[in-house]
């Protein structure tokens, strides 16, 4: 399946994601962590990622920032 992302961190995606959407959750991921002070590793953003895709619990860190 050329183009969609089937695994992240060696843990089995149940819907696929094409390469730009990944990108674009890396990149809002990354965004709310840094506005918190915080700067995880790729794997770090992934592991959250595949928790929030799969089991539909965002950990506090990616969490909505409230305005």
């Amino acid at each position: 399946m050329r183009g969609y992302v089937t695994e992240l961190n060696g843990k089995p995606l149940t819907e696929y994601l094409t390469t730009f959407e990944l990108g674009d959750c890396r990149k809002l991921f990354r965004y709310r962590a840094k506005c918190r002070g915080a700067n995880p590793t790729a794997a770090e953003i992934d592991d959250a990622l595949w928790l929030a895709l799969e089991t539909d619990v965002l950990p506090e860190l990616y969490a909505v920032i409230a305005e």
